[in-house]
């Protein structure tokens, strides 16, 4: 099933890779970013499921 959520909602959700900080930061849907990479994924930042 596929959900289409407002991306300031996202903060929250469990999703692979973690990009959900991400999009609820960005001003509104289709703004650009001057840099796309994320943080590295570990134990300490990620909650495996």
């Amino acid at each position: 099933m596929i959900e289409w959520l407002d991306h300031r909602t996202t903060g929250d959700l469990l999703v692979y890779p973690p990009v959900g900080h991400a999009l609820a930061a960005l001003p509104h849907a289709r703004a650009g970013v001057a840099d796309a990479a994320l943080e590295g994924i570990t134990d300490e930042n990620y909650r495996w499921v």
